[in-house]
């Protein structure tokens, strides 16, 4: 009896030994491959920024604005600090009415971001994800994954000041609440807006030192020309 146990106990000793060592050896495996998959994927975003340089050579045209890679030659240049996110640079800025007034960016904002507009909007229910663009193409493919068309748009309009007339009828009269939906449900698109496809972009302004949020108003036309840059 002492014999069978004491073979039971070797034998699980092995076996615990046989796992620990083979989880090991698993374990040291997926670490080399998690080091090659980022030296891969840090590979590959250096390739797509070279890529992208040869494709916008001097910069890429659309909607008046000049758009080119980024480099530390035009950081440098327009006095950008050590960003978490590098988009592209505009070298010219846009045609007028592009963007919402007064909130155009001007020659040496970076891009940021490309977003879904109903993120601007109170009872936001959209879920798409930010685009981060790291090249010129990168940022023109979250225009296009981002911009929604004007019924899409007038209906977003349409939700928030609907929403925003039933906050304020549960809030308690006079109350500072029910005065911000009211004021909320009170808004109106702004005229340049009708009609136009939108969607939202976040840049950096090194003049303001900060951020700007606003939006693209787009045509059909503008669409076309779109198409036909990604098609390159």
């Amino acid at each position: 009896m002492n014999r069978f146990l004491c073979l039971f106990v070797w034998t699980c000793t092995i076996l615990a030994v046989t796992d620990t060592v083979a989880f090991a050896q698993g374990q040291g495996r997926a670490a080399v491959l998690k080091l090659e998959k980022a030296a891969l994927e840090e590979r590959l975003a250096e390739i797509e920024l070279e890529l992208d340089r040869l494709w916008a050579g001097d910069g890429i045209e659309f909607l008046g604005m000049s758009l080119v890679p980024f480099s530390e030659e035009l950081a440098k240049k327009y006095e950008l600090p050590d960003l978490p996110f590098r988009g592209p640079f505009i070298t010219h800025p846009p045609n007028d009415g592009v963007f919402l007034e007064n909130t155009a960016p001007q020659e040496g904002c970076v891009l940021l971001f490309v977003e879904h507009p109903a993120k601007a909007f109170a009872f936001n229910e959209n879920r798409s994800p930010r685009h981060t663009p790291k090249t010129v193409r990168q940022f023109l493919q979250g225009v296009n994954a981002c911009t929604i068309t004007p019924d899409m748009y007038s209906r977003i309009w349409e939700t928030m000041i609907s929403k925003a007339r039933e906050r304020a009828v549960e809030a308690e009269d006079q109350s500072e609440e029910q005065k911000r939906w009211l004021k909320v449900a009170a808004a109106t698109m702004p005229d340049g807006d009708v009609g136009k496809y939108v969607c939202r972009v976040v840049y950096y302004d090194a003049k303001i030192n900060g951020t700007m949020t606003t939006y693209l108003r787009l045509t059909e036309s503008d669409l076309k020309r779109l198409d036909e840059l990604l098609a390159e």
